[in-house]
């Protein structure tokens, strides 16, 4: 892999972990899937699914069963 490359890799996941915190910060501050999409295309410009929603928000799910278990 090039340096370029490497570099253009590393940017976008970061950018991939921005877009995920902020998307589950929304979903915790109660926002719909609907708001959530308005405001990711707002601030990044992008077009986001319900599913792709869901499967950053699942991620919650273990550390949410934990909670729920105590």
């Amino acid at each position: 892999m090039t340096k370029n490359a490497s570099l253009y890799s590393a940017t976008i996941l970061k950018l991939s972990e921005d877009i995920d915190n902020k998307i589950l910060s929304l979903f915790a501050l109660g926002m719909s899937y609907r708001d959530i999409q308005k405001h990711v295309a707002e601030l990044y410009g992008l077009e986001i699914s319900d599913g792709a929603i869901t499967h950053i928000t699942d991620k919650l799910l273990p550390e949410l069963n934990v909670v729920a278990q105590t």
